[in-house]
């Protein structure tokens, strides 16, 4: 019986989380929950990992949420008559919209690649170059070592 009504508060924490502002449902699962850690069973643990897990979830998808920073302009398309755009006309807008957007996630990660590749070439010119100055320092130390011997 007491096991039923700790099943039966957690639910109704549970619920409370879920349907009502975040602060309001964490007074509820403190006050519902805590109470019967006296014994804790490994239910009741599941029980309590399994909110704690939800708050975590809730509030990282709510730390996720952003607005977008830029306004995009659609194009006009004609709309059939009375107003409404067909089902399929926006499916299709939807995934052009996201074709656009990969698109454009492309060109960019080519355009960095090709930043990089140009990057690493100029860093190698710059060894090989290096390289030659070392030689011809070697060189040159030689022939100094020649010349005063």
């Amino acid at each position: 019986r007491r096991e039923l009504s700790l099943l039966v508060n957690y639910f109704f924490s549970l619920f409370l989380f879920f349907f009502s502002p975040l602060y309001f449902s964490i007074i509820f699962i403190i006050f519902l929950v805590i109470p019967p850690l006296r014994s804790p069973s490994p239910f009741l643990l599941f029980v309590l990992s399994f909110l704690f897990l939800a708050l975590t979830n809730f509030i990282y998808k709510m730390s996720r949420k952003t607005t977008p920073t830029t306004s995009t302009t659609s194009t006009p398309v004609p709309s059939p008559a009375g107003g409404q755009r067909s089902i399929q006309t926006m499916l299709q807008q939807e995934k052009e919209m996201e074709k656009t957007v990969d698109l454009q996630m492309m060109m960019q990660m080519l355009q960095n690649i090709q930043g990089n590749v140009r990057s690493i070439q100029g860093k190698t010119d710059n060894i090989e170059n290096m390289e030659k100055n070392i030689e011809n320092i070697g060189k040159n130390t030689e022939d100094t070592g020649k010349k005063v011997e």
